[in-house]
């Protein structure tokens, strides 16, 4: 039996079938990618968040050393005042 274009039947639902299958193949993928992404996303988020802490404790124990911020030498004070 001809149908559409010259193609039977059979031939158009393979096809469109195919497609189908095909769509929920790349459905699947993206899926599954983004929740991979998710996932990696919040790893990177955990190691961010705490070299943010790490970093505000090195910067305050720095600052609290002698010569630093907080309690700058006499030097420094010298050269200021001049």
């Amino acid at each position: 039996m001809r149908g559409v274009l010259g193609m039977n039947y059979r031939k158009w639902l393979a096809a469109i079938g195919s497609l189908l299958v095909a769509a929920m193949a790349l459905a699947a993928f993206w899926v599954v990618a983004f929740r991979l992404m998710a996932a990696a996303g919040a790893v990177a988020f955990f190691f961010v968040a705490i070299a943010i802490l790490i970093n505000g404790y090195i910067a305050k124990a720095e600052d609290d050393l002698p010569g630093g911020f907080n309690t700058p030498t006499t030097s420094h004070r010298d050269s200021r005042e001049k």
